[in-house]
């Protein structure tokens, strides 16, 4: 008998457990461990003695194997008596699991990784030493360590300043307190990645001025001010020439003045690094056009109204008068585009011309109609200026919207609807809502200013129900809105992608508009769950916690440390019998930029022209979406500048979606058995090989090679159908070939056909 160790120092050791009637025996102990491909791995010899009577011996020698890969040791003893060999497995599974969640590795800045260290039960690890280190090439290039906490748990930072572009490994160890040490090492790019920002004093200029720019660059997650080389290039209409020019940037700023424009039409600015490009657009007019600017005379319209609007034109804060205009009023229906009436004028001495739209009844039909209302107007020099406004048309004065909180349902735990009463351009009101149910029950809830009912329901995995949602106010009532709690998509439901039965974890976000800590609500299926949870920007990770769900719920309050503003994103996982399980939600953190905005190009508070995102909180919220069906007339940008209005943060608390998954979560065990799987296939396919080569060569011994292609008419060779064993007798195959890894035979299909 045997016994198999892994010493903490490192190699293997074997103790034999022997019954020896001869009393101490001198011999050669030759040790080969060979790969499921029976390629040669490691080999040695030793001289030992075998004790008389009951006894044991040890040998241990420096080899290693990979983790979970199912390597088999082949003993040989040579002595005085008959030769004894047999087969050992030595698979190696470590007694501690690693697991690394980590995002990009940015080049010049630093990396924030977290390591998880649990057992193969999956219990934490409390105070065990982690090591981390970054290498190429064998060469150590940055290293740090620490201890794990309470949950088994702790969070790295990476010095990348030194490193350079390119393929390095990742090397990870933990040596647990009471003994054990498991060690992980994975291939990871380095690469910069950089954030930049362009920024004009003006979107519009004459001829002859000088546009004052600014160069905002940033490294990607950690937000750090960037300094290297940058390239900045422009180019200018037709007719005109480009220009470039290379410089260094310092703090993450770089301000500097264009030469005078001289040609008229559309200019590009281009900013490029190693890590990332960006460009700003503006145009350049002989003279700044005139500013058009649509009044409606109220929100939204019914059909059959008229439709009463003032146009406007100005010309630099002064009203434009004899200027002729020519506009349209069109709608889209069936994948086409529909005019409704053209009208053209001349402006009135005030600068202004009233307009009267004459709509038609929609007859018989309850949707809504999205009118688009377009005016051009040319100056005294022949500049075109040219304005657009959406005017809703609906018959009904209030709508019903539900959609699921982070835009997903998850099953087997509470999840929050929310029930929007808007009216019909899109603005939340207050309203009274009926809400029945299938089985009978009837919910009274009312939606106060910020327009939006809360309404928890628990959707299960395997099933589905309807709610029907009705909304009253003094303007009227909205249409009977049908709504289908279901987890999957109906596209999955009617292909028959029933989800899978397992735990289940969610994270609940009242407001995803937050400022110096975030209350978070969690759920899951698993009682006594350890979460842990991660502020992550653009793929870093910012700050961490851990907490037990003891009731298969909890609350926590997670820190924003100070200095982050943008758009980030809360990460929830947990680790149950089968894997991991994980919840992602967007959140967004106003705030300045860490760097300094010139006050010359950018002062701070201002209109933007024509209605135009705000680009710094454009630049701050890359990544963030908005979920299908989207129902507010203003843009992602647009509610995110405005975090004053108290039914913005209430909207966008089902709506706002994270960025597309950057992080990923590497584990010691999935990798290692990755790696077993893939020895596995290649031992099958090395052996199907040899097989069929073999079959090959029976058939030109017996038969020639020109009835290799009529093998289904050798029903019987030699009295049996199945040759395998006359392969095995004859000596084209080893026996061990004809079975699988687990020592079963293979299944072949009937080898005459």
């Amino acid at each position: 008998a045997f016994e198999v160790s892994f010493p903490e120092g490192g190699g293997t050791s074997l103790r034999f457990v022997v019954e020896n009637p001869h009393g101490n025996v001198r011999g050669r102990l030759t040790l080969t461990v060979l790969g499921m491909a029976e390629e040669e791995r490691y080999r040695t010899e030793r001289r030992v003695t075998v004790p008389g009577g009951k006894g044991a011996f040890s040998v241990t020698f420096p080899f290693r194997p990979r983790p979970y890969v199912p390597d088999r040791l082949h003993y040989r003893f040579e002595g005085p008596g008959p030769i004894q060999e047999g087969v050992i497995d030595l698979t190696y599974r470590p007694g501690i699991e690693i697991g690394v969640m980590h995002g990009h590795f940015p080049a010049g800045s630093r990396a924030t990784v977290r390591i998880v260290a649990t057992t193969p039960q999956g219990e934490p690890l409390p105070e065990a030493a982690v090591r981390l280190a970054l290498l190429r090439g064998g060469e150590v290039m940055a290293r740090t360590q620490g201890r794990t906490d309470h949950w088994g748990s702790v969070i790295l930072p990476l010095d990348l300043g030194q490193a350079e572009v390119g393929e390095y490994e990742l090397d990870v160890g933990v040596k647990g307190e009471e003994g054990g040490e498991a060690h992980l090492r994975f291939s990871v790019p380095v690469a910069p990645a950089h954030r930049l920002l362009l920024l004009t004093d003006r979107m519009a200029y004459r001829l002859g001025e000088r546009p004052r720019v600014q160069l905002l660059a940033l490294h990607a997650g950690t937000h750090a001010p960037m300094a290297g080389a940058v390239t900045l290039s422009g180019r200018e209409p037709a007719g005109g020439r480009g220009w470039a020019f290379s410089t260094s940037i310092d703090e993450g700023a770089l301000s500097f003045t264009l030469p005078p424009l001289r040609h008229p039409g559309r200019h590009v600015v281009t900013a490029r690094t190693a890590g990332g490009t960006t460009e700003r657009v503006f145009r350049v007019f002989p003279r700044r056009p005139p500013t058009l600017e649509i009044t409606l005379g109220k929100a939204w319209y019914a059909p059959g109204e008229t439709i009463d609007a003032v146009l406007r034109v100005s010309d630099g804060g002064q009203d434009a008068s004899e200027l002729p205009f020519a506009g349209e009023v069109t709608w889209e229906g069936r994948r086409k585009i529909h005019r409704l009436t053209a009208f053209e004028g001349v402006t009135g001495p005030d600068g202004r011309f009233p307009l009267a739209i004459e709509t038609l009844p929609l007859s018989g039909s309850s949707r809504s109609v999205t009118l688009t209302l377009r005016v051009a107007l040319l100056d005294t020099l022949g500049q075109l200026s040219i304005a657009s406004r959406t005017i809703p048309l609906s018959p009904v004065p209030l709508q019903v919207v539900i959609a699921p909180e982070g835009g997903k349902l998850v099953p087997n735990v509470p999840n929050t609807l929310g029930i929007f009463t808007l009216t019909p351009d899109g603005m939340p009101t207050a309203a009274e809502v009926e809400l029945l149910r299938l089985d009978g029950s009837r919910f009274d809830l009312e939606s106060g200013t910020t327009g939006v009912v809360p309404f928890e329901v628990t959707p299960t995995p395997f099933g589905n129900f309807s709610l029907r949602v009705r909304a009253r106010n003094a303007w009227g009532e909205s249409p009977l809105l049908s709504f289908l709690v279901h987890p999957q998509s109906l596209h999955d439901q009617m292909l028959g992608k029933e989800r899978k039965r397992g735990e289940r974890l969610r994270i609940a976000l009242t407001d995803p508009i937050v400022a110096g800590a975030i209350p978070l609500h969690l759920h899951a299926t698993l009682p006594g769950a350890l979460v842990f949870l991660d502020l992550v920007r653009e793929g870093q990770l910012i700050t961490g916690a851990a907490l037990s769900l003891s009731e298969g719920e909890g609350r926590f309050s997670l820190r924003i440390p100070q200095g982050v503003t943008g758009g980030c994103e809360v990460h929830a996982y947990a680790r149950t019998p089968e894997g991991w399980i994980e919840d992602r939600r967007a959140l967004f953190v106003p705030g300045p930029l860490p760097v300094p905005v010139d006050p010359e190009v950018w002062p701070g508070e201002r209109d933007i022209a024509g209605g135009t995102d705000d680009p710094i909180v454009v630049f701050q919220a890359a990544g963030l979406s908005t979920a299908p069906g989207f129902p507010f007339p203003r843009s992602l940008a647009g509610m995110l500048g405005t975090p004053t209005a108290e039914w913005v943060g209430a909207a966008l608390r089902f709506f706002l979606l994270p960025p597309p998954q950057v992080r990923r979560f590497t584990e010691s065990r999935k990798r290692g058995e990755a790696d077993r799987q893939a020895v596995i296939e290649r031992r099958i396919r090395a052996d199907l090989v040899r097989i069929e080569a073999a079959m090959g060569a029976y058939y030109d011994r017996h038969f020639g090679k020109a009835h290799r292609l009529r093998r289904e008419r050798l029903a019987r060779i030699g009295g049996k159908k199945d040759p395998l064993s006359n392969l095995v007798t004859e000596g084209f195959l080893r026996a061990e070939t004809l079975l699988d890894p687990w020592g079963n035979p293979y299944e072949l299909p009937d080898l005459t056909a």
